[in-house]
């Protein structure tokens, strides 16, 4: 029988449990300075020895001693007693029925963060993220086209303000929004000894920003988060609300979580070195807001189309808050995309598929939504559900606008397929958002037939080529 302690006090470098109990009394343990490890009562086993121990840690005086019994049968072992392995009459067990611990948290600091639209803005870039997220350290993301127009400017600001900057750059394109971008970004961050609080900054478009989103929301388990949008379509839509994520080959956005960035800082002045493409696919998702919620947006972007186009500082920046105004509206409502929120869906689950089937090129994001609202508001009209006048008068300023409200599309079926795909499916039914009743208001729907589907699929399905940009 073997004699032990009522607990053992280890030292960090202490040879192995099991060498300390070959011993035959406590006295053969090696002494230990007080600042060692303290290990307390508890069931040991090694290998087939349980060992129980008596829990009197702080006791004086004579300590009690227990049992060692080797093998799984519990029979007695040299002292003609069973051994009572781990039970103690002190504290005898409980009731072996299920235990149900209720685990209620403190609810959640409201997240409140400031958006801000002007001209401008870059170079008082590290001041404002200063106020917002102040740290020794930050991290800038951006893709290689953005970041050799803006890159230099927003580091230098950043670095004035006290940072030391880490920066990352990535090749540019919805192909490159993966996982495997995602890991590269990490090396360069925990190289760069980022701190919890260093916040992770994205510098560019849509692309960059859902993944320096998601970038934040994981590294360290959580790090402040600034959006900085130098397109039309990021600024309006992607920069706002907290989405982040990736994609992967089987759709779009299908990994990631919700984020809500401390700021977004807006400087339309970088939207004057973008293609006329980003300004078109930026005013797709400006369409998709006025169509759910104001029909006096949709009039405004008939009315100075020319000057957003143009790149116009003031019209810019009023379509740009306007539009943030609405998409701020719904995301307080739902933030976490349970109910209302899905109205900004309009278009994209059409549109996604066509995006995942095209493999995220030659078909940019905001071209892809224009076909999608064209076949939403087809299936509305064909539901009975939106007048046929204002599916054209939607069809055309998307026209003029400059974006495709028809494809080639090889398989019809596989667009269907593709959208069985969406994350935003409930129980198996696809969730789509169509207009009704007029411009300015739309609903979420679960009900609509496959047939239904197929066909407003077919309605923007068109033979023969189309410009590179749409094939």
């Amino acid at each position: 029988m073997l004699l032990i302690p009522d607990f053992l006090t280890l030292p960090l470098s202490a040879p192995s449990a099991k060498s300390m109990l070959q011993s035959n009394s406590p006295s053969h343990m090696p002494a230990v300075p007080k600042t060692n490890l303290l290990v307390a009562r508890c069931p040991l086993i090694i290998g087939g020895c349980s060992l129980s121990v008596t829990h009197r840690p702080f006791s004086h005086g004579v300590r009690k001693q227990s049992h060692l019994c080797c093998g799984s049968d519990h029979k007695p072992r040299g002292n003609g007693q069973a051994c009572q392995a781990g039970t103690n009459s002190n504290f005898p067990l409980k009731s072996s029925a299920m235990s149900e611990i209720q685990i209620q948290l403190p609810p959640s600091t409201a997240i409140a963060y400031p958006v801000l639209v002007g001209s401008d803005l870059l170079p008082e870039l590290g001041q404002r993220v200063k106020q917002r997220a102040p740290a020794p350290s930050c991290a800038l993301i951006s893709d290689g086209h953005v970041a050799k127009h803006y890159l230099p400017i927003a580091r230098s600001s950043l670095e004035s303000a006290g940072y030391r900057v880490c920066s990352f750059v990535f090749a540019a394109g919805e192909a490159n929004k993966t996982l495997a971008t995602v890991s590269a970004a990490y090396d360069a961050l925990l190289s760069a000894r980022l701190e919890r609080s260093s916040p992770v900054i994205a510098l560019g478009g849509g692309v960059t920003g859902d993944l320096a989103g998601f970038v934040s929301s994981t590294l360290l388990r959580g790090v402040p988060f600034i959006q900085v949008p130098t397109t039309l379509l990021a600024a309006v839509d992607a920069s706002v609300g907290g989405k982040v994520g990736v994609d992967h080959a089987m759709g779009k956005n299908l990994i990631g979580a919700f984020h809500q960035p401390s700021a977004v800082f807006t400087d339309v002045s970088t939207f004057k070195t973008l293609p006329p493409l980003e300004i078109q696919c930026g005013l797709a998702e400006c369409v998709k807001h006025a169509i759910i919620k104001d029909v006096k947006l949709f009039d405004f972007i008939e009315h100075h189309l020319a000057a957003i186009s143009a790149c116009d500082s003031a019209a810019l920046a009023e379509l740009v808050a306007w539009n943030v105004q609405i998409k701020a509206a719904v995301v307080m409502a739902d933030p976490f995309e349970r109910g209302e929120r899905a109205l900004l869906n309009l278009g994209h689950t059409f549109g996604h598929a066509l995006e995942t089937l095209a493999g995220y090129a030659n078909l940019a994001h905001g071209q892809a939504v224009s076909l999608g609202i064209v076949a939403a508001c087809h299936l509305a009209v064909q539901r009975g559900e939106f007048p046929p006048a204002s599916a054209l008068a939607v069809e055309s300023l998307l026209k003029r606008i400059g974006l495709p409200v028809r494809i080639a599309i090889a398989d019809p079926a596989a667009v269907l397929r593709a959208m069985g795909s969406d994350k935003k499916i409930i129980s198996g039914r696809l969730r789509l958002i169509l207009p009704t009743q007029q411009i300015g208001k739309a609903r979420i729907a679960t009900d609509i037939p496959e047939s239904q589907i197929m066909q407003a699929i077919g309605y923007i399905q068109q033979q023969g080529a189309l410009p590179h940009e749409c094939r």
